[in-house]
């Protein structure tokens, strides 16, 4: 039988039935792999050259979901506006791994997805949101099921809110009169009348700069909208 080479692994077949590999990683780290049958291991223990090479995870059984949600960000990064990232890190840090964050991944179930959409629904958190920690969620373990780290992606079989129809309710020409009257001298007066007139957006009123505004042709350009870090819709 050939000698296998260094950090190839050895595959066996553990107590409970399972077939698992043992691999050595750079630096003499040591990481388990699993499988139902031998040929599936092999296959695992095959694709972790190529995995390190794409600086792609090997992870091992007992990860974590808040272990494995952060370094799928880290690495999806790049294919992300940075509104995106900033949004996507919020949600899991604030709403996810707080409540599930303690899971092995591949124990990961729809019922306990179904439950943290119970509890910040509870708590306050409007159905909009839910659905977009939903889709936080489904994005980052489609990626896991890409990898091999679960055999399905449990967000598939849960049920999110309805939209909410929310009816926003525009100040009356009145109102908009007393509030300017109320904002008059005020620091922000001008950023108050340019929210009231223009309809601009939060980020895009405050990411304005004088070099934006040509005050002789009384034009406004809006060019880079500010992207908070903190952005739960």
């Amino acid at each position: 039988m050939a000698k296998r080479s260094s950090g190839e692994g050895s595959i066996y077949r553990r107590f409970d039935g399972r077939w698992a590999a043992a691999l050595t990683l750079p630096g003499r780290k040591r990481r388990s792999l699993y499988g139902k049958t031998r040929k599936e291991v092999a296959q695992k223990l095959g694709e972790a050259p190529r995995a390190r090479e794409a600086r792609l995870p090997i992870i091992p059984e007992r990860q974590t979901v808040g272990q494995f949600l952060p370094q799928w960000l880290k690495i999806a990064e790049p294919t992300m506006r940075r509104s995106t990232y900033a949004r996507y890190e919020e949600y899991m840090r604030i709403h996810a791994i707080l409540v599930i964050g303690h899971i092995r991944l591949p124990r990961l179930t729809p019922q306990h997805l179904q439950d943290l959409y119970a509890k910040k629904l509870l708590e306050g958190l409007s159905p909009t949101s839910v659905r977009h920690l939903h889709t936080v969620l489904h994005r980052a373990l489609k990626q896991a099921l890409r990898w091999n780290l679960i055999i399905r992606n449990v967000s598939e079989a849960v049920d999110t809110p309805w939209r909410a129809n929310t009816e926003h309710q525009a100040l009356t020409p009145e109102e908009v009169r007393r509030f300017l009257e109320a904002a008059r001298e005020n620091l922000l007066e001008a950023l108050y009348v340019l929210a009231v007139t223009t309809g601009m957006r939060r980020g895009e009123l405050l990411g304005l700069h004088w070099r934006d505004v040509n005050l002789n042709q009384g034009t406004l350009q809006v060019r880079y909208p500010l992207q908070p870090r903190c952005f739960l819709p």
